[in-house]
């Protein structure tokens, strides 16, 4: 698979529907903008 532009640098940050795994995929995503990746819960 072949990916230009900033789609080659998105992480997709994926997560189950329970509130402990939203809380943690919070924290996650959170820790990755802070490091300046660019993510998308999905």
């Amino acid at each position: 698979m072949t990916t230009t532009g900033t789609e080659s640098r998105r992480l997709r940050l994926g997560t189950r529907g329970s509130r402990l795994a939203l809380t943690q995929s919070g924290q996650v995503a959170e820790a990755l903008r802070q490091a300046a990746a660019a993510g998308a819960l999905v």
